[in-house]
């Protein structure tokens, strides 16, 4: 089952309508991040157009996914892993 992940602490009315209206599915919360698990892929102009609507990340995790073998995290640190400009603060 494709798996839709919504990086955001809490969905009003409006954004939660918007985001089933485009994908279908059985929407949960998961410690500061939402997951939605839905029958048939997202289309990469669905994916476009609920980025465009809504105002956080909305990105597909592959079906074979295995959150428990994720050994390693490259991210990097301003504004995305934590909520300051690091960059700017250090400086």
């Amino acid at each position: 089952m494709p798996l839709t992940i919504i990086h955001a602490n809490t969905l009003d009315n409006e954004a939660r309508k918007t985001l089933l209206k485009l994908i279908p599915g059985d929407l949960s919360y998961h410690d500061a991040h939402y997951r939605l698990r839905h029958d048939a892929p997202v289309t990469k102009d669905t994916m476009a157009a609920l980025r465009q609507q809504l105002p956080f990340d909305v990105n597909n995790v592959p079906e074979t996914f295995a959150a428990d073998q994720v050994a390693l995290l490259i991210t990097d640190m301003d504004s995305t892993l934590i909520n300051i400009e690091c960059v700017d603060e250090i400086a």
